[in-house]
């Protein structure tokens, strides 16, 4: 796949029925009128206009951060949706492009089974400056599909294990297609227990790796330095059949205040070719939050978005708009993230399937802020994080935060001993639909770095699928 393809993403769209031709027609009718109304000649247009081209659909400007080292991307999305009693149905497809040359294109389909309007819960808004009472929905069953192509230029490799050091820098370049679907079905939903939003999960992914030399080609590259005892995985790459299961819950407790986000899932890595490179994977990802006030700050992401949708409720056209009315939002929160590779027998586990600690990891999550991006790679990963997030006007949030992390290295399991560590700080905005920016100052034993960040996906989008 070459870049000249994301400007073809639209026209893989599955084709919209009858019915629902007129419905896309009226959208493109309805945006026309809502680019006018926010694009007047006039110097307000400067606030406006930008919102709207980057939010609205069914066609807006995508853009966010690569992994990291490949840059910031833009280019085109588009969605659209089709409702029903029974269902909302949504295609969304996007192409983006950095300057260095790497790129992400992707087709994403989604099904909302059954949805349902609750307005007795307390409101979760999404907009982090509103408090009008938007509705929550309750969780029902959702189907996701997708194809999605990630080309980078430059991801760094310093070794396995926690005791690699900077002198062993090395890079590659890769490609990655995900081929995949998902679903989320909510468990016990209509007994005495659904308080604990217990849902179970289950996946089953392809995918196709490519290792390449990086691009620019200022650090050696990782066929230069490593072999295959030292990077299972160097020498080949065959495709990778991945199903997933697992268990998810997200109660809530004292009025709606504390928040937990509990997931349990399980994964086997089954290679076509060569079962040298199979392998199994468990991860333990324990998350809770309590809010200061009763105003509840959204979460970055919902199951029922597609990644380049931010509509507040499943029947609602716009995003939601920035306000920089004076409100208060606060939070604090730990987290406790865990998960560990293993394949049997002589097998390995590929390196390039191997979580990492640092900076931010290839799908952007950062771990470790202060140390060096990909610092960290092991088949084995704990992490630790205190955060405490309050906003101090409008749609801007101070951020202050502690991590402690470690990888086991192949063959050891893994320990809460000799922990890694690092304190951060910084500064976040949350525009009504706009992608999530952020900019950390954060500092640590291998010294201290600056990192900014916009997320790939609209404020209240769901996640992409992960290159892991």
């Amino acid at each position: 796949m070459t870049p000249i393809i994301l400007l073809l993403v639209p026209l893989f769209l599955p084709a919209a029925p009858a019915g629902h031709q007129g419905q896309l027609a009226a959208e493109f009718s309805l945006q026309g009128q809502r680019i006018a109304a926010a694009c007047p000649p006039r110097p307000s247009s400067l606030a406006t206009c930008p919102i709207e081209f980057l939010t609205d659909h069914p066609i807006h400007l995508a853009a966010g951060s690569l992994a990291p080292q490949n840059g910031f991307a833009f280019g085109p999305a588009f969605v659209t949706h089709r409702y029903s009693d029974a269902r909302d149905i949504s295609w969304s497809a996007d192409g983006v492009v950095a300057p260095g040359g790497s790129w992400r294109a992707g087709l994403y389909f989604k099904m909302v089974l059954t949805p349902v309007a609750d307005t007795t819960t307390v409101p979760i808004t999404l907009s982090a400056a509103s408090t009008d009472a938007d509705v929550v929905i309750h969780p029902y069953p959702i189907i996701d599909a997708y194809v999605q192509a990630t080309s980078l230029r430059t991801v760094f490799f310093y070794g396995l294990g926690p005791d690699s050091t900077r002198a062993d820098q090395a890079a590659f370049g890769m490609q990655e297609t995900v081929v995949g679907t998902r679903a989320v079905y909510p468990l016990f939903a209509r007994h005495a227990i659904r308080s604990l939003n217990l849902s179970a999960i289950g996946e089953v992914n392809g995918r196709f790796v490519d290792l390449r030399d990086p691009k620019p080609s200022d650090l050696p590259p990782v066929s230069a330095v490593y072999d295959e005892q030292t990077a299972p995985g160097l020498s080949t790459q065959p495709g990778v059949v991945q199903f997933g299961e697992g268990v998810r819950m997200k109660p809530v407790v004292l009025n709606n205040r504390l928040q937990f986000n509990y997931a349990f899932v399980a994964a086997q890595f089954v290679a076509a070719s060569d079962s040298h490179y199979s392998f199994q994977r468990w991860t333990a990802d324990l998350d809770q939050e309590f809010s200061f006030y009763r105003t509840v700050i959204a979460p970055a992401s919902r199951d029922t978005h597609g990644p380049n949708d931010c509509s507040m409720t499943l029947a609602s056209s716009p995003c939601p708009t920035p306000s920089l009315s004076r409100n208060r939002y606060g939070s604090v929160g730990f987290q406790v993230y865990a998960s560990r590779s293993w394949a049997g027998g002589s097998g390995a586990v590929p390196f390039y399937f191997q979580q990492t600690l640092g900076g931010s990891d290839i799908d952007g999550e950062r771990r470790l802020s202060a140390y060096e991006d990909y610092r960290f790679r092991g088949p084995g990963v704990v992490l630790l994080r205190e955060h405490l997030e309050h906003y101090i006007y409008g749609v801007v949030g101070a951020t202050v935060e502690a991590e402690q992390g470690t990888v086991a290295a192949p063959g050891a399991a893994l320990s809460f001993a000799h922990l890694k560590h690092n304190t951060a700080a910084g500064l976040s905005l949350r525009a009504g639909g706009l992608p999530v920016a952020s900019v950390t100052w954060a500092w640590g034993s291998e010294g201290h770095r600056l990192i900014a960040v916009v997320n790939a996906s609209l404020l209240g989008g769901g996640k992409r699928p992960s290159l892991y």
